[in-house]
């Protein structure tokens, strides 16, 4: 568990968070929607106050003089925190505005460096990628008329290799892929696809954002080639991300001669060894380090087994309390599934109009979750009655006792007329 530190209240919660329209207690409120963002660990915030609030490490770190090295220093520092929790090189991490950059700057970065040579006009991905992932796909195929391939899933939401091991060939640019889904939790059978890939020589980029801090993630074990990943899903502030390029694309991208360099998205100044222009945010990037060293300390197989017997649990009471009316979208094998994550519909419920009777429990429904269980072959009504429901450290078993109490007495209630919006 994290630890707070009152000291810094004061400090940094200026104010209550809470719309005025709406007069909630804290103790009132139970937040299960870690899979959208997390809550700032207090040691990150401390991490991060120098550069703050007392004005130190506020240099520019390309630049070698007093304030400037310090600045640098810290980078290098965050780095080795960031390449230890995945088992890279420091040379090998580029620090980005979050998740969604990064994955736009592998999958597009690949794509134009190889858009020279006859060939390699191709991306395989799956179907239930992120919206940074598919948004970008579909912009490679509506202005360069880039070939997509979308890998199909199965009931569970878990990726067709037969089906991959088809699509792609040596005219395959890049394959991507998420490590496990934002909304079901299914985890991918990463390693194999990126075996096949491999073999026919094509780079492989791993959107990696849901898993860290729940999975152990190692590039290296992996043998993924790109991955991404945000601050903010583990407990680090919101607007720093990283991208791992592996050291053997820094000499050009394989499958053609001459070996093109993967082409950066931000130009501007950057020094030769950088990959993307802009002043570093060392603020933020002192706080995913600080973050990457808290879930690497975190991340045993004792605590996410705590954490998964807290979401079996809430499964558990909800089958007790509404038998067959509950249906479980995505794995049936909680260790298919990353620890936290837990997305069920209701039969005969909208998951927004559930949501929106449980005045005090944050979690996630909508169109995003709608899509993804289409692509599992949910029926419409399912589908659209998807809620997910994503825990953190700090969840307690009241706490998720307490929300099945409340959906019971929600699913009583009368549908409302209008779903009110917060102001």
């Amino acid at each position: 568990m994290y630890s707070h530190h009152s000291s810094m209240s004061n400090i940094f919660i200026r104010q209550p968070c809470f719309p005025k329209t709406k007069q909630m207690k804290m103790s009132s409120t139970i937040y299960l929607d870690h899979n959208a963002t997390t809550p700032l660990d207090p040691e990150v915030a401390l991490a991060m106050q120098p550069c703050l609030i007392d004005n130190c490490c506020f240099g520019n770190p390309t630049r070698a003089h007093w304030a400037g090295i310090p600045a640098k220093n810290a980078i290098q520092q965050a780095k080795l925190h960031v390449s230890h929790l995945i088992n890279a090189s420091t040379s090998e991490i580029v620090f980005t505005s979050g998740a969604s950059e990064s994955v736009n700057h592998a999958i597009k970065g690949v794509v134009f460096s190889y858009l020279p040579f006859s060939g390699k006009k191709e991306v395989v991905t799956s179907c239930i990628e992120h919206p940074s992932a598919s948004a970008s796909c579909q912009f490679l195929a509506n202005t360069l008329n880039i070939k997509i391939s979308e890998i199909p899933v199965d009931e569970f939401g878990i990726i067709d290799l037969e089906y991959a091991a088809d699509v792609i060939s040596e005219n395959t640019a890049l394959v991507n892929i998420i490590l496990a889904n934002h909304e079901t939790g299914s985890i991918q059978p990463v390693k194999e696809l990126i075996k096949i890939a491999h073999s026919h020589g094509v780079i492989v980029h791993v959107d990696a954002t849901c898993a860290m801090g729940k999975l152990t993630v190692d590039v290296k074990d992996l043998d993924c080639d790109l991955l991404s990943f945000s601050a903010h899903k583990f407990y680090g502030p919101k607007g720093i991300g990283v991208l791992f390029i592996r050291e053997s694309l820094h000499h050009g991208l394989p499958g053609v001669n001459p070996r093109p360099e993967l082409i950066p998205l931000i130009h501007g100044s950057a020094p030769s060894s950088a990959f993307r222009s802009g002043t570093p945010n060392l603020p933020f990037i002192i706080g995913m380090g600080k973050a990457c060293e808290i879930a690497h300390e975190w991340n045993s197989e004792i605590n996410r087994n705590l954490l998964a017997e807290k979401t079996q649990l809430f499964w558990n009471l909800m089958t007790e309390t509404f038998g067959d009316n509950v249906i479980l979208n995505g794995h049936s094998d909680p260790a298919r599934r990353v620890c936290n994550t837990l997305n069920v519909s209701f039969a005969g419920t909208e998951g927004e109009q559930l949501l929106a009777k449980l005045d005090q429990v944050a979690a996630s429904s909508g169109a995003k979750t709608e899509y993804i269980l289409n692509q599992l072959g949910k029926p419409a009504d399912i589908a659209r009655g998807g809620i997910r429901f994503s825990l953190g450290k700090s969840t307690t078993t009241d706490q998720i006792t307490e929300t099945v109490e409340l959906i019971e007495q929600a699913l009583t209630k009368p549908n409302r007329q209008k779903i009110n919006k917060l102001s």
